[in-house]
């Protein structure tokens, strides 16, 4: 199965103070490959104001693997079980066009 989703208003700005929440779920036996064929977030050290994070959900807590910000090429990441939650955070200023999400479910022995 493959899918994509945006942030708001992509490829329009994005509003000022969104929090969004893109839980993946593939079926047991699968992980999920993300790709993000396009990232445009506020930059800042350490992401502290727009941010994007993805994260491996297991049995206990969500590991965060990745938090990203500004206009960089973001690589593409491979979860090794079948959960990833992508989680956007905005702050009250400097907007941008947000980002672009795909993903495919992808059978564990591949």
């Amino acid at each position: 199965m493959k899918g994509e989703f945006t942030s708001l208003n992509y490829p329009g700005i994005y509003p000022n103070n969104y929090d969004c929440t893109w839980v993946l779920s593939a079926p047991k036996g699968y992980k999920i490959s993300v790709m993000v064929p396009s990232f445009h977030l506020e930059n800042s050290p350490a992401c502290v104001y727009d941010y994007m994070t993805i994260q491996e959900v297991t049995q206990s807590d969500p590991i965060v693997t990745r938090k990203l910000c500004g206009d960089a090429p973001v690589p593409a990441f491979v979860s090794s079980g079948n959960m990833v939650e992508i989680y956007i955070h905005t702050d009250r200023s400097v907007q941008s066009s947000g980002v672009r999400v795909q993903y495919e479910f992808v059978p564990l022995q591949a």
